[in-house]
């Protein structure tokens, strides 16, 4: 994989309970040993991954996942996006948070987000206790993009505007996308946390 690839996946949900009752069928099969789909006899469309709708958690965080946060281990920046229409499954598979045992997601149907998360720590803490030089510090930041508009959800301020909820007054930090001197893009204006743990970071 290089330091600039784009790889595109495919995840197919399984029917809901309701599209069942509706009886609903699936309107695409699968090439066997390939990463591709079809929709009826005439259009076929070829990804990166193809996760069927039998693939677990776990199948779609080693194939998709794992690559990714072992280059972003070894210093170069790393994007994971889900995209789709509402009800498809981006949330279930980003996943949201960790399992400690309240917060009745169970462990195996933990998204990418919080395998990522932990996986990074268990990396660092193996690499922090094989060499006494090494330092790291992870930070979070945690941005929405809304009707073209970014907020800056670590910031209270602008936080508890988005809820409605009057705070007084507070300079307004304006989130902005710029460019490096080596064309790489950062946010300007963003609140960094730091955080010490898995779930210190996911709660």
């Amino acid at each position: 994989m290089t330091s600039t690839a784009v790889r595109v996946g495919l995840r197919v949900r399984p029917l809901t309970q309701k599209e069942q009752l509706s009886n609903c069928t699936e309107c695409l099969s699968y090439v066997p040993n390939e990463p591709q789909i079809l929709i009826g006899t005439d259009k076929s469309y070829t990804y990166d991954y193809v996760f069927d709708d039998k693939k677990d958690q776990e199948d779609l965080y080693r194939a998709a996942a794992v690559p990714l946060l072992e280059k972003f281990i070894d210093g170069f920046n790393a994007t994971i996006l889900a995209y789709g229409q509402t009800g498809s499954g981006k949330t279930y598979s980003m996943g949201t948070s960790l399992h400690n045992g309240n917060s009745g997601t169970r462990p195996e149907d933990e998204g990418i987000v919080p395998r990522c998360i932990r996986q990074l720590f268990d990396a660092l803490h193996r690499q922090a206790a094989e060499d006494e030089q090494f330092k790291y510090e992870v930070c979070v930041s945690f941005l929405e993009l809304y009707n073209e508009e970014l907020v800056d959800l670590l910031n209270p301020y602008t936080a508890q505007k988005k809820k409605g909820v009057a705070i007084g007054a507070a300079p307004a930090v304006e989130v902005t996308i710029r460019e490096d001197i080596t064309g790489g893009i950062y946010w300007s204006g963003v609140r960094e946390e730091p955080c010490a743990s898995p779930e210190e970071l996911l709660g």
